[in-house]
């Protein structure tokens, strides 16, 4: 596979090189621009050359899917709030500064302030002066500096947190107390691995057997006490409840095993396992279960095969490796165990309950699955479309393009879509419908 890393110079060498340690089986093809309107020619370039895209900020992500559609998987590094709290101590120690006092030029990120809540610091204590240029400025970096250099000497604030390159550069330059924001480190391995996953995915059957193996440590101790069985049971109780709805969602065949660890397989399909975890990125049981009161270490296996037999095989090896790993994450065995993993749970941004409950009246209305409108939804946003093939829509949902056009049908005849064009093929072949898709209101 083959990975475009978009960026400035010094973050692109920075990642490839910590990348290139990890042993991923991955080609990183640098795409390096000076200044960021740079950028769109650069991509649209190697469209076609790499198998997807990783950007080094949300600035480039955000910039070019404004300025053209992206037609293959992406992925891109944020800042999360434990960075900001170790950036946060290294403006303590090297500025020796009131570190509740900051200017900050981050693009749609939040996490500082609870960087702040993390560090038990009361909001009403911190003051965060936020620049708010536009990024399709071309002096979007200099207002930057100027508004961070106005605010130190004004007073306002004590040091400067900036996610630009170039803002930095002209910061430190100029002798000013900044800081560079840099994600964890591990953050590009767990999307990179992301990355390659979908792309194998994408390109195995739909029907092939996908088992689920969830292995769980529990117990509780009170005043040393050890576990009552009163207690087991009832841990036991709650654990079975979680892991019987989610197979009930997934119309899946459940079996428990109990040898001294309490293990369940979960027996599905590769395609409807996909669907539910929005290509593998999003497992529900490990949001659900870590949470049960006496549930101490949660490992879950994702195993995939041509016959049920080798998905549970591959099944279980990844759930040891998952039980054996620090925290809670499930590794995605498959091809004479080969690995994906671990992946570890992030917090998602959720949609909110008021879009989700648009999309339920539409699953209703055109008896489209709300997992499909869910899956269709967030691609047509990732992306910034609204008008598309029915191909490039099948493969950037990873479904079936036979599946996408009987859902095409039900969202025309609704009023939800509709042709407006077609487009020539490359080569031979007839011209490919495109089809406007609106899942806000009826076309």
């Amino acid at each position: 596979m083959k990975t475009g890393i978009v960026g400035p110079k010094i973050t692109v060498e920075r990642i490839i090189s910590n990348l290139e340690t990890k042993k991923l089986f991955v080609e990183y093809v640098p795409i390096i621009y000076e200044k960021l309107q740079d950028a769109v020619a650069l991509v649209r370039a190697h469209i076609g050359v790499v198998d997807n895209f990783y950007f080094t900020g949300p600035i480039p992500y955000h910039y070019i899917r404004t300025k053209m559609t992206l037609p293959c998987p992406v992925e891109y590094r944020t800042v999360d709030s434990n960075a900001f709290v170790v950036m946060l101590f290294q403006a303590n120690y090297h500025f020796h500064c009131d570190i509740k006092k900051v200017t900050a030029d981050f693009y749609d990120n939040t996490n500082l302030a609870k960087a702040y809540n993390l560090l038990e610091i009361p909001a009403s204590q911190v003051k965060i002066l936020e620049a708010q240029y536009d990024i399709f400025d071309n002096e979007y970096p200099e207002k930057n500096a100027e508004f961070h250099i106005a605010n130190i000497a004004e007073g306002n604030a004590n040091f400067c947190l900036t996610g630009t390159e170039r803002t930095y550069e002209i910061l430190k330059a100029k002798g000013y107390p900044v800081i560079m924001a840099q994600p964890s480190q591990e953050q590009p391995e767990m999307q990179i691995n992301q990355l390659r996953l979908r792309n194998v995915m994408a390109l195995r059957d739909e029907n092939e057997s996908s088992v689920i193996s969830i292995a769980v440590e529990y117990g509780v101790e009170q005043e040393g006490a050890i576990t009552t069985e009163l207690q087991n049971y009832q841990i036991r109780g709650q654990i079975m409840e979680k892991i019987y709805y989610y197979a009930q969602r997934l119309d899946a065949a459940v079996e428990k095993q109990e040898n001294g660890d309490l293990i369940y397989r979960i027996y599905t399909t590769k395609s409807i396992l996909s669907d539910e975890t929005s290509g593998y990125r999003k497992l529900r049981l490990l949001d659900e279960l870590p949470g049960l009161f006496g549930v101490v270490k949660v490992g879950i296996g994702i195993g995939l095969g041509e016959t049920t037999a080798e998905a549970k095989r591959n099944a279980d090896f990844g759930c040891e490796r998952a039980s054996n790993y620090e925290t809670d994450c499930f590794f995605i065995v498959y091809d004479d165990q080969k690995i994906a993993g671990p992946i570890i749970q992030t917090e998602v941004v959720k949609k909110n309950e008021e879009i989700n409950g648009e999309l339920y009246l539409i699953s209703r209305d055109t008896q489209v699955g709300l997992d499909k409108l869910i899956i269709i939804d967030a691609v047509l946003d990732q992306y910034g479309v609204d008008v598309i093939t029915p191909g490039e829509l099948a493969r950037l949902c990873e479904l079936p393009l036979n599946r996408v056009n009987r859902l095409i049908t039900k969202l025309e005849s609704s009023g939800y879509a509709r042709v407006i064009g077609k487009k020539p093929l490359n080569g031979s072949g007839r011209p490919s419908r495109l089809v406007q898709i609106n899942l806000k209101k009826r076309i």
